[in-house]
């Protein structure tokens, strides 16, 4: 454990952090749900708190963070997109992120969804200022009429969403 943790009436606290006992939200198919979490949860929780200096992502320098992108452009489905990104260093990650951009499946305009999908997509040629991607289709959950996921998963019009890249590195 990293420290001390201390309790004052109905607040667990260590190193200058602290977390409320009792009841937490957790999202469900149901939506949110109150869950009562255990004080041993709680304080493994504040325990495993690592501060940003000491950060394994960061190494000795300001400049040395882990950097990360987000593209401003859409890309379409069904073709090879080349993105050229601000990196600077070959990414370690990628991450598609589908953006819905007229109402489908209950998402509305707006909505972002990290692309499900590992076998319906490839990136690939990284660089440090570019990488390449083709998406073919996607599935998503569906929202049913309160704006909760419900378990069913359907085909999203390819016409109403764009990718968006997200890299780090």
């Amino acid at each position: 454990m990293r420290g001390s943790v201390f309790e004052d009436g109905n607040f667990l606290m260590a190193e200058g952090r602290y977390i409320e006992a009792g009841e937490h939200q957790m999202y469900t198919a149901e939506g949110w749900v109150a869950v009562p979490l255990p004080r041993a949860i709680l304080v493994s929780l504040l325990a495993s708190y690592v501060p940003p200096h000491d950060h394994p992502l960061r190494a000795h320098s300001h400049d040395d963070y882990m950097k990360s992108f987000l593209s401003d452009t859409g890309y379409t489905f069904d073709a090879e997109h080349s993105v050229t990104h601000d990196l600077g260093v070959v990414p370690k990650g990628v991450e598609l992120i589908l953006e819905c951009t007229a109402a489908d499946l209950g998402y509305s305009v707006g909505d972002l969804v990290v692309y499900p999908e590992q076998s319906d997509h490839l990136v690939y040629d990284l660089t440090s200022t570019t990488l390449k991607i083709y998406v073919e289709e996607a599935e998503i959950f569906v929202k049913d009429t309160a704006g909760r996921c419900n378990g069913r998963s359907g085909d999203i019009d390819t016409s109403k969403w764009q990718i968006k890249v997200s890299a780090w590195g």
